[in-house]
């Protein structure tokens, strides 16, 4: 009698965690980078820092924009593929952006800019 409930609770369990899985996991799918994105904080090297407040990032279906201070970075195309945005701007240079995580209100992204190591945490702005 005692394998037998926790045979039927190991199953219970299992079968909550494949349900619960799912719909986590249908609804990052479902999450659109097209938009207006603003930054609510930002890493450097892996510590926090304030200079980068008032950045943002806007994605349409072909073309992508950041005031970032990188020329070119304004109404340039980009390419998501495999959850790495791929921006090509001026003399066909392109900068990677890694998505660590994406729903429909938060957007966290990862960089190298100029060697150094980027991590931005943004939440779409909704007009």
């Amino acid at each position: 009698m005692r394998i037998s409930n926790y045979l039927f609770l190991f199953l219970l369990m299992i079968g909550y965690s494949n349900c619960t899985s799912d719909s986590v996991v249908s609804s990052k799918k479902a999450a659109s980078i097209e938009g207006h994105w603003e930054l609510v904080e930002a890493y450097r090297s892996g510590r926090k820092t304030e200079s980068l407040g008032g950045t943002y990032f806007t994605f349409t279906s072909d073309k992508m924009s950041t005031n970032l201070p990188i020329n070119g970075a304004i109404d340039s195309p980009y390419t998501n593929q495999d959850n790495i945005i791929t921006q090509t701007i001026v003399n066909d240079i392109k900068i990677n952006y890694t998505i660590q995580d994406l729903t429909i209100d938060n957007l966290r992204l990862n960089t190298k800019l100029r060697g150094v190591d980027f991590s931005f945490l943004l939440k779409r702005k909704v007009e």
